[in-house]
């Protein structure tokens, strides 16, 4: 797996299942795609890590959309995003309103939570448990990403949807 496929999966994930849910409510909503050419991407996705516009004709709000193709008790909190240049991870540089943290497949379906990535940098971060993340790309590690291991249960989060039809963890 790669960049390119995480940023797939987003999309995928977006298109499939966020916005029909997003459109229920009586949301309208802008996804921010990757595209080289874009300055929206360049200014908001890509140096404000800001995924969503959220529009309910009297506000907008940003969202930040983290997609894991496996469901957890707990979520991957990125502090570091590239180790080999020690650059912020999105829970430090994260300028979105809230981040909707989903996880699970297209089959079983998705557990979709929103938080507020303030809320989770107030807690004692060195107390959790450090884990990395690999990018390749065509089987070569392009770099390693760090985070923290964070129990749902030990910050504020709202259960957006859970659409899992298997064993709940």
């Amino acid at each position: 797996m790669g960049f390119g496929s995480d940023l797939k999966l987003e999309e995928e994930y977006y298109n499939k299942v966020f916005k029909p849910w997003l459109n229920s409510r009586g949301n309208d909503s802008i996804f921010i795609r990757f595209n080289s050419n874009n300055i929206i991407y360049e200014l908001l996705q890509k140096k404000n890590d800001v995924d969503i516009i959220l529009d309910n004709g009297t506000e907008n709000i940003s969202l930040s959309l983290k997609v894991r193709r496996s469901c957890y008790n707990d979520i991957f909190f990125e502090t570091i995003s590239n180790c080999n240049k020690n650059t912020p991870g999105w829970g430090y540089y994260s300028k979105a309103d809230f981040i909707v943290y989903s996880m699970g497949d297209f089959i079983n379906g998705f557990l979709s939570i929103l938080f507020n990535p303030a809320d989770v940098k107030k807690l004692n971060l060195e107390k959790y448990k450090i884990q990395y993340g690999k990018t390749y790309n065509n089987n070569k590690l392009l770099y390693k990403t760090e985070g923290r291991i964070i129990p749902f249960s030990d910050f504020k989060h709202t259960l957006l949807f859970d659409q899992r039809k298997n064993e709940r963890r």
